[in-house]
């Protein structure tokens, strides 16, 4: 990837494009989400990376979307006495 175009992204996200041999802006825009995700280590914070560092070099995209996910709550145990 050519890091001067994606200034601002994590080490990680990088790799995870330089694994799937997406070396250039157009390469990312042209991928689907279904297949970014399919991509190890490639979750909703790196996909958002990916769409700030387009939207950032106004290159259009398709309509990728960060599905928030609704995190689970550790129950807190209950402390019985005897």
């Amino acid at each position: 990837v050519d890091r001067s175009q994606v200034a601002g992204m994590s080490v990680r996200t990088i790799n995870c494009l330089e694994e799937r041999r997406i070396r250039t802006i157009g390469d990312l825009a042209q991928k689907k989400q279904s297949e970014l995700m399919a991509i190890g280590n490639f979750g909703d914070k790196t996909l958002k990376e990916c769409i700030e560092c387009l939207d950032r070099l106004e290159v259009p995209h398709p309509e990728w979307k960060v599905v928030k996910r609704k995190r689970r709550r550790s129950r807190k145990k209950k402390n019985f006495l005897g």
